[in-house]
């Protein structure tokens, strides 16, 4: 006689979480979870799992206009807002939501321009003016920065204004939308920051177009401000064609490089490297860039360098006559002058957006 076996299985059990939204902003919170689903009635959600789960089940909270999250409890643990929940039984969490009248608008000013922010009410005015007029002259960013309260949803409306006709709004950023007369419209969903940027209003833009990677073909810039105007530059553009794609990025330096008035300073573009200031070494990680994952594989390419006034004695504004740039080509001597790169500025003085030959 054969005896038999009967497998038995038994049902995985199944467990209830319930979800509780709690506090004054209940109405304008939710929960999530990472998987499975949550039934909701009211301020009550149901999410059902069975025994068999291991690992943790992650909820996570999110309010709208009007609610902010506050708090969990009943979790297993909780980070950065997000509750864990080991499933082991029949339990309950609540997240509580507190209620919003009015959310904080930061607004805040960079560039080396000078310029006021205020909006339509008059709850934000906000003014930078620390460039001296003098030799030293700052040319790191002015921030500055001042906030205030308004009512859910309410939309504010920013006004930019440079100091003087030397000042230009360079850009904004933070707005939900910027008006053909420059007005920045922010509507307060949420706590929110904006940022308006001011630059000189006069700047300059030397581009040149051939630059060899290869080591011999270093090409040394000698740079003198003879305006009334100090002059700061943060970067350059590099284009070069990689193969058949054509590429341009931005490289900022390390620190804005200032050159004051009646000053010089130096420039050398070394294969894939450039160094700018007083101290021409690719090793000063201060005022070197490091550009070879743009350029590899021994492609020629181009930079544009741009300077822009910030102020000084006279804020007479920077041209190509009075911001000159000369350059030479070669590691050995005698070099040889660098020819077919251009200067173009914005002013009435200088060639005023027609580029100008240098050097031929």
């Amino acid at each position: 006689m054969v005896a038999s076996v009967t497998e038995l299985v038994v049902d995985a059990a199944t467990y209830t979480l319930l979800i509780y939204k709690a506090g004054t902003g209940a109405a304008n919170g939710t929960v999530t979870s990472d998987n499975g689903t949550i039934t909701w009635s009211g301020n009550t959600g149901t999410f059902s799992f069975s025994d068999n789960v291991t690992s943790n089940v992650y909820f996570k909270p999110s309010a709208t206009a009007g609610a902010e999250f506050a708090s969990w409890s009943g979790c297993t643990s909780v980070s950065n807002s997000i509750c864990a929940l080991t499933p082991t039984d029949n339990k309950s969490i609540t997240a509580t939501f507190n209620g919003v009248d009015a959310y904080t608008l930061s607004v805040k000013i960079t560039g080396i321009g000078r310029g006021t922010v205020r909006d339509s009410t008059g709850g934000i005015y906000l003014s930078t003016d620390n460039v001296t007029t003098n030799d030293n002259a700052t040319t790191s960013d002015n921030s500055s920065t001042t906030s205030s309260n308004f009512s859910v949803n309410k939309i504010v409306y920013l006004t930019a204004t440079p100091k003087s006709s030397n000042y230009i709004l360079s850009f904004w950023s933070g707005c939900d939308s910027i008006y053909d007369n420059g007005t920045c419209a922010v509507t307060m969903s949420s706590s929110r920051t904006v940022t308006a940027r001011f630059s000189g209003a006069y700047n300059i833009t030397y581009s040149l177009p051939f630059i060899s990677p290869n080591t011999n073909g270093v090409i040394y810039c000698v740079i003198s401000n003879f305006s009334l105007d100090n002059a700061t530059t943060d970067g350059f553009a590099v284009m070069s064609l990689q193969g058949s794609v054509a590429s341009q990025k931005y490289y900022y330096f390390p620190s804005n490089l200032s050159i004051k008035r009646k000053k010089s300073t130096f420039l050398m573009f070394y294969a894939n490297n450039a160094v700018i200031g007083d101290n021409l070494t690719i090793y000063d990680n201060s005022t070197h860039i490091d550009y070879s994952s743009e350029i590899n594989g021994g492609y020629l390419y181009g930079v544009k360098l741009k300077f822009t006034s910030t102020g000084g004695t006279g804020i007479s504004g920077i041209t190509c006559k009075n911001i000159l740039m000369a350059c030479f080509q070669g590691n050995t001597n005698p070099r040889r002058n660098l020819v077919g790169y251009t200067c173009e500025d914005n002013s009435t003085a200088g060639p005023g957006g027609k580029p100008i030959v240098i050097g031929y």
